[in-house]
């Protein structure tokens, strides 16, 4: 799971009844499962950092997975691949996230190597639908890079720790494979299409690259469900989110509940988060999100394959695999956006050793483009927090940040800095960039967390 920058945080057809929706009941390999794990986290691969030899070593592993089981291309593709690039940040310096517990100081300086981009791969495979909403999809996703050796060291160097990333997220990699097993031993009528995405944790670009340049139309995909850290369950708690984001998931999840040793969780019904479901709720595609919370071992060396809770794995793997089928037996249901407007609570309120610090600084609401072109000065914005500051002034996708108050915005940390600065309440003017017109704005600042 990437962290969460704080620029961000402050910022229908009924299917054919001839097609079974029973509840799933054939078995799960807990084996085969924690081989997955254990593969994608072994030391070997150097914690699949984008671009780096573990990475495509692990992206060659998965299209094998598919291969294996027999899931097809998706349309137009002609492999499992697909490879996208993104520049690298030379250098800069990152703010401490607000929303996850870290020893780092309130900013870190780091280098990376000198080569201008990144190039990576999204690894995608579907299991095709045999009824008459085959050109329909359900999307089952997690991401499958990792740290390496730290966000803030240069990963052609070959020294210090090793960032496995079991659980973050090896643990979601396996558990969708063994979903599209568990699915492809029974007819669906929609088609389901599972991605594996990179870069997720240096800000969802392999996501957002996947919904800028979809194999299929977006407007074919009926929901999105996303997999991120589910292999520490603790007292059966699955955590959830999106949950609001589609009419009927409230019902379904209710009675998948109740069918689940499991127990559900919401820490929030809106669609926005950091990991890749965003980058689909942002297109107006309903999304899930499943997590087993944060434990001291997040982004950090010994977050490690034995640590997992296979069992618990097992479990939610099953809840998936009926979730899909729920979700292929119903009609289509349009995105909802009510919820949009407040932030995911990543970890159990209740738990305070989980209780992440919240930060007292002003609440802007744009959600940056991670994978923009950094050659050019500014801040790419792939859209806006529902209800902020930031929309209700006019922002929205595509505009690009360039001033405030009259001093330049080179970057995602000017803004960030700025934003550190300034106080809830405060009226600032932006200056912003939309199809080549310099335009400006003036805006009132929020709460970093507004009620």
């Amino acid at each position: 799971m990437k962290r969460w920058v704080s620029v961000v945080l402050l910022l229908g057809v009924g299917a054919c009844s001839s097609h079974s929706s029973s509840p799933f009941t054939e078995s799960v390999s807990v084996q085969r499962i924690r081989a997955d794990v254990e593969w994608l986290a072994d030391d070997t691969r150097e914690g699949r950092f984008p671009g780096t030899p573990g990475s495509q070593a692990s992206s060659d592993y998965l299209a094998r997975r598919f291969a294996e089981l027999r899931l097809e291309r998706a349309p137009g593709m002609e492999s499992y691949f697909q490879t996208f690039e993104f520049p690298r940040k030379t250098i800069g310096h990152v703010p401490r996230p607000t929303t996850f517990p870290t020893s780092l100081p309130d900013s870190v300086r780091y280098t990376t190597s000198i080569a201008p981009t990144i190039r990576d791969r999204n690894v995608i495979g579907v299991l095709p639908g045999t009824g008459p909403l085959e050109t329909e999809y359900i999307v089952v996703g997690a991401h499958y890079d990792h740290i390496g050796r730290g966000l803030f060291q240069d990963q052609n160097v070959k020294r210090g720790p090793i960032f496995n990333g079991a659980d973050d997220n090896a643990s979601g990699t396996a558990a969708v494979l063994a979903v599209a097993e568990a699915l492809s031993k029974r007819p669906l009528n929609r088609s389901v299409m599972f991605v594996f995405f990179s870069a997720e944790e240096l800000g969802l670009i392999g996501s957002q690259y996947f919904v800028q340049n979809p194999p299929v139309p977006l407007d074919r995909i009926v929901a999105m469900i996303n997999l991120d850290m589910v292999g520490r369950t603790r007292q059966n708690t699955l955590f959830v989110s999106g949950r609001g984001t589609r009419p009927d998931f409230q019902t379904i999840l209710e009675q998948l509940d109740q069918q689940s040793p499991l127990e559900l969780k919401s820490i929030g019904d809106g669609g926005l988060g950091p990991s890749d479901h965003q980058s689909f709720a942002l297109k107006k595609i309903p999304v899930l999100f499943f997590f087993t919370g944060l434990h001291p071992q997040y982004h950090h060396p010994d977050d490690d394959a034995d640590r997992i809770n296979y069992d618990g794995m097992e479990h939610i793997v099953r809840l998936v695999t009926r979730l899909v089928q729920r979700i292929d037996s119903a009609p289509r249901q349009p995105y909802v956006d009510q919820f949009d407007s407040t932030t995911i609570r990543l970890v159990d309120p209740s738990n305070p050793s989980e209780r992440p610090s919240t930060g007292h600084g002003a609440f802007l609401g744009v959600i940056p483009d991670y994978g923009s072109d950094l050659s050019q000065d500014g801040v790419l914005l792939a859209g806006t927090v529902p209800g902020s500051p930031a929309q209700t002034s006019g922002l929205t996708n595509g505009d690009r940040l360039v001033a405030w108050n009259d001093k330049p915005i080179t970057n995602l940390y000017d803004l960030t800095d700025f934003l550190r600065q300034s106080r809830p309440g405060e009226e600032i003017k932006i200056d912003f960039l939309r199809e080549g017109k310099r335009l400006s704005v003036r805006v009132k600042l929020d709460s970093r967390n507004p009620k």
